[in-house]
């Protein structure tokens, strides 16, 4: 039975188990199902994506049109959840992004699954094209893993991040009641360099929005006037200015 409405789908015990390593535990040893072995019982995937991950695994999904776009995400994550490899490399390749109108779906992906093609080729479109990214009317939407991947992997300078960042807490406060920014902000916050800001970046963006506590901001002064490192949980402490990471050796997909 599968989805959050129960559908019966009848499948060979065997298919699952040749394409799935979590099938077979699951079979062999899990109480995810009755004890006759006929039943398994699937909570957290539509029944509309397993079938396309079945459909997979009974070798009848070669072409990619049969892979709608808007199904993409949702079966990638399936397949990783399952560990059906094959599959979260062939829509990884369908996923692959050329242009910042396509790399969201990707992006979302990348935080979620170790994809290391996929990842390269996100990270070059927003490194190379971060107003874009940070301007889009997605950015606003996305989650905060895929936030977090994109604020460890800008170039810009960081008051830039950090406008970009309250506004994107912003927008998700309207639509998460009774979450502060700085519960929304906590694992992008985790890779911001305060101490690389100048003083007055400090006064004029950082203080307003009282998101930090005044004993943050004490230890974020400190750091800026004696060019030194800081420790405080949840916070980045680290002086040194952004830069391209070495890429020698990687393929860049783009």
């Amino acid at each position: 039975m599968c989805g959050l409405f129960k559908e019966i789908i009848k499948v060979c015990r065997f298919t699952l188990l040749i394409h799935s390593s979590v099938f077979r535990t699951m079979l062999d040893d899990g109480p995810l199902g009755d004890p006759s072995g006929e039943h398994t019982h699937i909570k957290d995937v539509e029944p509309h994506i397993f079938k396309l991950m079945l459909r997979h695994m009974y070798g009848c999904l070669d072409d990619p049109k049969d892979i709608p776009l808007e199904m993409r995400e949702d079966l990638i994550l399936c397949a990783d959840k399952y560990n059906v490899q094959p599959l979260i490399a062939k829509v990884g390749r369908l996923l692959m992004p050329t242009q910042v109108s396509n790399v969201f779906p990707a992006l979302r992906c990348s935080s979620i699954i170790s994809i290391p093609e996929l990842e390269i080729a996100v990270t070059y479109i927003v490194q190379n094209n971060s107003c874009d990214i940070l301007n889009h009317a997605e950015f606003l939407k996305l989650n905060d893993l895929a936030v977090e991947f994109i604020v460890k992997v800008l170039l810009n300078n960081e008051l830039v991040i950090w406008n970009a960042l309250v506004k994107w807490a912003e927008h998700q406060a309207t639509i998460t009641p009774g979450s502060s920014l700085r519960q929304l902000m906590t694992k992008p916050l985790r890779h911001i360099r305060f101490a690389t800001m100048k003083h007055k970046d400090i006064v004029e963006s950082v203080i307003p929005k009282n998101i930090l506590s005044p004993e943050e901001i004490v230890q974020v002064y400190q750091a800026i006037e004696k060019n030194k490192t800081f420790v405080v949980p949840g916070l980045c402490g680290n002086i040194a200015v952004r830069s391209k990471p070495n890429t020698f050796g990687l393929t860049k997909y783009y």
